[in-house]
């Protein structure tokens, strides 16, 4: 399929291609946030379609490996941040930034956690 109508004055062209990922991933979410870093997505908290009407959200963490195509798993220390959705992500200093969302206490939370990304191997 081709969206250019007039392809002479275009500098880039984008290919678009769906890939398949391996391992388990996070369910089907909304008002989750990614953020990339080195050769990882990292994703964080959203909601399912379900908890629309009974406001669960999550605090689950996943790293997509995008250079391997697999979800890998995490160990965190530490207290996750509190479940939300709606929030956004930064990555900063070798550290992953969460800020605000809606929370369990507070629609527009204004807090701040600070992830610090290491690996073990």
């Amino acid at each position: 399929m081709n969206l250019c109508e007039n392809e002479e004055s275009i500098q880039y062209f984008i290919t678009i291609e769906k890939i398949f990922i391996e391992g388990e991933g996070p369910i089907n979410k909304m008002g989750m946030s990614a953020v990339y870093f080195n050769k990882y997505i990292a994703v964080f908290g959203g909601r399912d379609e379900k908890s629309l009407i009974s406001n669960l959200k999550s605090n689950e963490i996943y790293l997509l490996n995008i250079v391997k195509r697999i979800w890998e798993p995490i160990c965190l220390y530490g207290f996750a941040p509190s479940p939300r959705w709606g929030h956004c992500m930064a990555y900063i200093n070798n550290k992953i930034v969460v800020f605000g969302g809606v929370t369990g206490e507070r629609f527009c939370s204004s807090s701040v956690y600070e992830l610090e990304t290491s690996k073990t191997n």
